[in-house]
């Protein structure tokens, strides 16, 4: 692809990140648990450019949350791991 698009894409998927997780009393957090796994999730979102909200899904294979930019039924560590 030209080096155009290649910046295209890249400003379309860092505009359309998911907001980070806010907490009530103190607007966005910053660290933690749930922050950690939101910015794992963003940095998979410029790689896949997908996410899903749906809440509650597990890897078919070994029962983890997956990450809202995961695709498919199975995490990561699974899928590259070939289980």
């Amino acid at each position: 692809m030209s080096e155009q698009t290649r910046y295209w894409i890249k400003g379309f998927l860092y505009g359309n990140e998911p907001d980070q997780p806010y907490n009530d009393e103190e607007g966005k957090l910053f660290s933690g648990e749930e922050y950690e796994r939101w910015f794992e999730a963003v940095q998979l979102f410029h790689e896949t450019g997908h996410w899903n909200d749906m809440e509650g899904r597990v890897c078919d294979t070994c029962g983890k949350d997956l990450l809202p930019s995961e695709m498919g039924v199975r995490c990561r560590d699974c899928a590259e791991g070939g289980a």
